[in-house]
């Protein structure tokens, strides 16, 4: 049969009105029927899943809260001042922002935000899986929404959640375009494309993707001026970009200290986190469904010119080859959940594929198939999600209870005090090396700290004064101790630009020298105990430890 996006001319004849009624028993059991049913079982399941993470996730952590204070800055100047400090367009701080305006600024506030991130990124698989002709989104349910990282991190207060939801339509309309050329369908493509780079800047690999795969398919219909205008809505993408070149080259300014020199194979162990996140074998599902997808494409889409399977597959191809050229071109340590905007186009290209082969036993395979992996990780899904994001409100209260004014607290590493500062006085600790603003993340400040000699002097001086006045002194976070016989080591000069010496080695320095003193001349004490309500696992990104030390010896 052929697709719906061929010539009238082209097409089948349509089934006469008199052809047989397949009997009541087989239509209940239809592959699309049974699809639907999957997908409508599979999308309550991953509902109960963001519900569980909506209620269970607690405060929110040091990421989370430099984007709300973002949004909390009193004028949209001090946002875009400090945009700079930022790695991401303004889009999703501007809706916190309103967010935050309508009052809705407590912790579990802004999680019901992106809840509701959460819910709008289901609807967009959803309406693209119909719009790309693969009818229910059973694999993106069941590769992506399902994912637990895509969970935790999507419903996060971050650009991330938003940014794919834009992301999934961009792509749907990118090939609306191509499939039915028109001024109103160039407009809804360019709008998606420009709504979604402003909220990820990544998301411009990936609209590139999509108007590349668009352009493939108009010229193998040697429709040249359609294709030519598919290059108008990557110009608008990149158009709507160039306000913020300033703030990018201001913010290369102290990104070298940040910087690493990045292998293939650390990305490839990312991208690995993220596709084994549900269970270890998912991610040889993962290559064995693309395989199948590409050679489907290959098949149906050249042989049998089923145009859409053509845009999808130059998408899978060109998405990922696009999106790990910039992973490595950026040289930043890569994260797992920075490739949920390469899951979910690819999970969504893998149903526009599969979900349009014309097999019954396909159908009720891939169905079939959607249904064990979720089952199968749905136990490791159901408990990822009941992590708590941080413990920094109950490290605070311990701290309001047992650290009276005058006892030194000390916190590293210093993004700790991002979140800290939303539960506990800024003015009653210092992050180490000393800041003069937690609200947001701003490694300008650390390599001010790491151009200046000796920075944590002050700090030295305080725990002396407190240790030998009776006082204590509070160690927040992770402080590793010094080397075997307790020499910190020598002290690395102040950092001037050029120098092949990272962020790290003055970290260590800083925070030996410091727990050397404390080796040294601490008389007692140890681990503080902060339990965690019901015992509930805490996310190890920020799960903050405590010891306390009192007394001087010489």
């Amino acid at each position: 049969m052929m697709s719906a996006d061929e010539p009238d001319e082209n097409r089948a004849a349509p089934v006469p009105a008199f052809a047989p009624k397949a009997p009541a028993d087989m239509a209940r059991l239809s592959p699309p029927r049974a699809g639907y049913l999957t997908a409508a079982l599979l999308t309550l399941w991953i509902i109960v899943l963001h519900g569980l993470y909506l209620f269970r996730a607690g405060p929110l952590w040091r990421d989370e809260a430099g984007t709300v204070d973002f949004a909390a800055m009193p004028t949209l100047g001090d946002i875009w001042h400090n945009l700079r400090y930022d790695n991401f367009p303004p889009l999703f701080v501007a809706v916190a922002r309103v967010w935050t305006l309508a009052g809705l600024d407590s912790d579990l506030s802004y999680r019901a935000l992106g809840f509701l991130v959460g819910m709008g990124t289901l609807a967009a698989l959803w309406w693209c899986a119909r719009k790309l002709g693969g009818q229910a989104p059973l694999l993106g349910l069941a590769l992506y929404a399902a994912n637990p990282v895509a969970i935790r991190v999507g419903d996060a207060v971050r650009p991330y959640g938003l940014g794919v939801a834009l992301l999934l339509p961009a792509s749907a309309l990118i090939w609306g375009f191509a499939q039915n050329p028109g001024k109103r369908t160039l407009v809804w493509a360019a709008l998606a494309a420009v709504l979604s780079v402003q909220c990820l800047y990544q998301n411009a690999v990936f609209v590139m993707a999509f108007s590349c795969a668009a352009w493939v398919v108009l010229a193998g219909r040697r429709e040249w001026k359609t294709a030519w205008q598919t290059g108008i809505i990557g110009l608008a993408a990149a158009l709507s970009l160039l306000p913020y070149c300033g703030v990018i080259r201001q913010s290369m300014e102290w990104g070298d200290i940040a910087r690493r020199e990045i292998h293939f194979d650390s990305i490839l162990g990312a991208l690995g986190g993220a596709l084994q996140a549900p269970g270890g074998g998912m991610a040889a599902v993962w290559a064995g469904l693309l395989a199948a997808a590409l050679g489907a494409a290959v098949h149906c889409g050249i042989r049998q010119r089923q145009q859409a399977m053509v845009y999808c597959g130059a998408v899978l191809l060109a998405g990922p080859a696009l999106y790990l050229v910039f992973l490595w071109a950026v040289q930043l340590p890569p994260r797992s959940w920075y490739f949920l905007v390469l899951l979910a186009p690819a999970a969504l290209m893998l149903d526009a594929i599969l979900g349009g082969m014309e097999s019954r036993r396909w159908q009720l395979g891939r169905a079939a198939l959607s249904l064990i992996l979720v089952l199968g990780c749905g136990r490791a899904c159901y408990q990822s999600v009941q992590f708590r994001q941080s413990n920094i409100d109950l490290v605070a209260a311990r701290l309001k209870a047992s650290a009276p004014p005058g006892d030194v607290i000390l916190v590293f590493p210093w993004y700790y005090g991002v979140s800290l500062q939303r539960h506990f006085d800024a003015s009653r600790w210092s992050t180490v090396p000393p800041l003069s603003e937690v609200r947001i993340h701003r490694l300008d400040l650390v390599k001010k700290a790491m151009m200046t000699e000796n920075p944590i002097r002050p700090l030295l001086d305080q725990m002396r004064d407190a240790l030998r006045s009776g006082r204590r002194v509070w160690f927040v976070g992770d402080f590793p101790a010094p080397p075997a016989g307790g020499n910190p080591g020598a002290e690395l000069p102040p950092y001037r630009e050029g120098m092949k010496v990272t962020e790290d080695a003055y970290f260590s320095s800083w925070v030996f020298e410091i727990t050397a003193l404390a080796q040294r001349h601490g008389l007692k004490g140890g681990p503080v105990t902060i339990p965690v309500p019901g015992g509930q696992p805490v996310n190890p990104l920020e799960n903050v430890s405590v010891v306390m030390v009192q007394g001087w010896k010489e």
